[in-house]
């Protein structure tokens, strides 16, 4: 599998860089770990680099597995990230998703939707290696991409985490960002100029993903709740993650008022956006039975035949 390049460079970006900072990420216990594991896996040379030398394709591999210990995280989190909000929306529908989270992390979440699904075997560095490392140029997006997954990987994580991981972790790859404002200033294509504007998107995108995983915290302890009792007289039949009884004014009157905790004005806001999506498939359904006969057959015939066919956002058509 080969990937098409705008970028006019045949060498790789992480050419220029140091080889301090290329010790330091090889030295990792954790990139070690990786790199074992990615040598049992097969890859694909493709025509125009089967020619290279075995030092040259030893190089291609090593940049190919750095890509690798630098992207494939952001992926998983998305991954995991997208399995908590269907849980807490009772959901899989693609485009309903990003309902679960608010702000920057929705635009972060949304963002990385969309890259994912179309960048998605350059995402997991699957086929050629050379052109997986130079594809990392290639387009505005996937150089984004770099940059913030290269940024996250030198934040720290939380204590929780350092004391529950006792395994290796990948190393930081945030010295990576020199080689690649060098490859970007010397390639005909992109030149002068254009590094320092990707990098502010990147940064942008960087602190949405951060928010990201805080949402995705708040998320994952709604999910794993423990569900109401059946003394309750309540059943939730597609998961226990949301709260969607709403009470009576009596029984609101009733209750202590507190100050809400920071969780629960989060919980609050998630069933609001709930009532709302459940409010607009309610007239939704209303629409579809006051439709005439012979307009809903039409339209029912025009589904099957395809001419009605819906569309997933992009990174350019929104």
């Amino acid at each position: 599998m080969t990937f098409e390049h705008s970028s006019s460079s045949s060498a790789s970006p992480l050419t220029a860089l140091t080889p301090t900072h290329l010790a330091t990420i090889c030295s990792s216990p954790g990139f070690q770990i990786l790199r074992k594991f990615l040598a049992n896996s097969p890859y694909e040379i493709c025509a125009q680099h089967a020619t290279c030398s075995p030092s040259d394709l030893s190089t291609w591999l090593l940049h190919r597995d750095i890509l690798h210990a630098i992207i494939t995280p952001v992926v998983h989190f998305y991954t995991r990230a997208s399995q908590l909000a269907s849980a807490a929306l009772c959901s899989r529908k693609y485009e309903e998703l990003e309902l679960a989270f608010r702000g920057d992390a929705r635009s972060a979440f949304i963002w990385l939707q969309c890259f994912i699904h179309e960048e998605e075997d350059w995402c997991y560095t699957r086929g050629c290696p050379a052109c997986t490392t130079l594809h990392s140029v290639s387009t505005e997006s996937t150089i984004r991409a770099t940059l913030a997954a290269a940024l996250l990987s030198s934040v720290a994580p939380g204590s929780e985490s350092t004391a529950s991981d006792a395994g290796p972790s990948l190393p930081d790859c945030s010295s990576i960002l020199p080689a690649y404002k060098h490859a970007l200033h010397n390639d005909a294509f992109w030149g002068p100029g254009h590094y320092s504007t990707i990098l502010a998107r990147a940064q942008r995108l960087t602190a949405g993903i951060q928010d990201l995983i805080s949402q995705c915290g708040v998320l994952e302890g709604l999910v794993s709740s423990v569900p109401p009792s059946a003394t309750s007289g309540l059943e939730l039949r597609r998961g226990h993650t949301i709260d969607v009884v709403v009470p009576d004014q009596d029984q609101k009157s009733r209750e202590i008022k507190l100050k809400k905790g920071r969780m629960a004005r989060r919980q609050a806001r998630l069933r609001d956006e709930q009532q709302h999506m459940i409010t607009r498939i309610a007239w939704q359904c209303w629409f579809a039975a006051s439709m005439p006969a012979d307009q809903r057959l039409a339209l029912k015939a025009a589904s099957r035949k395809g001419e009605i066919v819906g569309r997933r956002r992009t990174l350019t058509c929104p």
